[in-house]
């Protein structure tokens, strides 16, 4: 395992620029910190427990619950938390969706039922907003775009449901999954892979969606799930098959841009990977993990400055298509993922 403690430092720092309410998230050569980002210090809480515990250094777990602190400030009385980069975006799905994986990893932590209950109201949020047909049609990063991404939602839900022993919950999400799942093509391609519509999909959103059904397979032994799932995966390990890396993003026919690597996603996905090989038990999906990791371990930056030791950048090149010229906090989040589960 390369040593993930230079990007973990990273990111206390990027917690200790806005004074301590949420992780910043970006630095900028030419901005500097951004304002904090509830949703990627949502999901950033469950890496730093993971640290804690690899680690056996509480000050991760003490920068996770001050993380979680923050978040329940945020929260609208509806259950919702405010979306995009700062404190008073409108709220968004994906967003709050994200939330819950800290808020509900902080209860399994800490057994404290404050927790539990902003995961349970923001979870009965996300299945409230949905329309007639059980579909997020609203409160989305593009007005009126339902992403193939909101997997990963779907995966914080369910999650979140077995916590509370609720599973109507999870039931109540199968027409969301259908919609979901109907945006397969052939090839392994979906449909909505992007952030905005006609956008080329950049491997970060890619690896969203092939996550979160790898993850709702394994907790609810869903074929459809599993099979969406490799099918995306399969798609990718022929590219790297034929390429010897991944583009950086892919438009809708799945013609790759290769000028530039998305580290996020190359991060992102070597987990994914990892954990499609344990349930499918496809050597494959392995041996494309350890390759995906390898060929981003050196991605820490060196430059012995704050905003800069430690941090991961969107895309190499620096000013690469995905995010040019930042550090990300959730790059560096995903990229702790990798180096733990390496």
């Amino acid at each position: 395992m390369t040593n993930p403690r230079p990007t973990l430092h990273w990111l206390r720092r990027s917690i200790e620029a806005t004074g301590g309410h949420g992780s910043s998230a970006y630095f900028s050569p030419i901005r500097g910190w951004a304002p904090a980002y509830p949703e990627t210090t949502g999901y950033l809480i469950e890496t730093l427990f993971d640290s804690a515990h690899h680690f056996q250094e509480e000050q991760w777990r003490d920068l996770a619950l001050q993380c979680a602190d923050w978040l329940l400030g945020l929260q609208h009385p509806s259950g919702a938390f405010p979306g995009g980069v700062g404190e008073k975006g409108a709220p968004l799905v994906f967003d709050t969706g994200m939330i819950l994986f800290g808020l509900e990893r902080s209860w399994r932590e800490t057994g404290e039922e404050r927790y539990l209950e902003a995961a349970r109201r923001a979870a009965h949020w996300l299945l409230e907003v949905r329309d007639e047909q059980g579909v997020w049609s609203s409160h989305a990063y593009q007005p009126g775009y339902i992403p193939a991404y909101y997997s990963y939602v779907v995966w914080a839900i369910i999650k979140t449901a077995i916590s509370l022993n609720k599973r109507e919950l999870v039931d109540d999400l199968q027409p969301t999954m259908l919609h979901l799942l109907n945006l397969s093509q052939p090839g392994g391609y979906l449909a909505n892979s992007a952030f905005r519509p006609g956008e080329q999909a950049t491997t970060h959103t890619i690896a969203y969606t092939l996550r979160g059904w790898c993850e709702v397979a394994a907790l609810l032994n869903d074929h459809s799930a599993l099979q969406t799932a490799c099918a995306i995966a399969d798609q990718l390990a022929d590219d790297y098959d034929r390429k010897g890396k991944i583009a950086g993003r892919y438009d809708a026919s799945g013609k790759g841009d290769y000028s530039f690597v998305c580290i996020t996603g190359y991060a992102q996905l070597s987990v994914a990977f990892l954990r499609l090989s344990q349930i499918t038990r496809h050597e494959r999906y392995a041996d494309l993990a350890g390759n995906l990791y390898a060929a981003v371990k050196k991605a820490p930056s060196v430059i012995p400055l704050s905003g800069y030791q430690g941090g991961i950048a969107g895309s190499s090149p620096l000013w690469g298509a995905y995010q040019p010229w930042r550090y990300l906090n959730w790059a560096a989040k995903f990229y702790v993922d990798a180096a733990l589960v390496s």
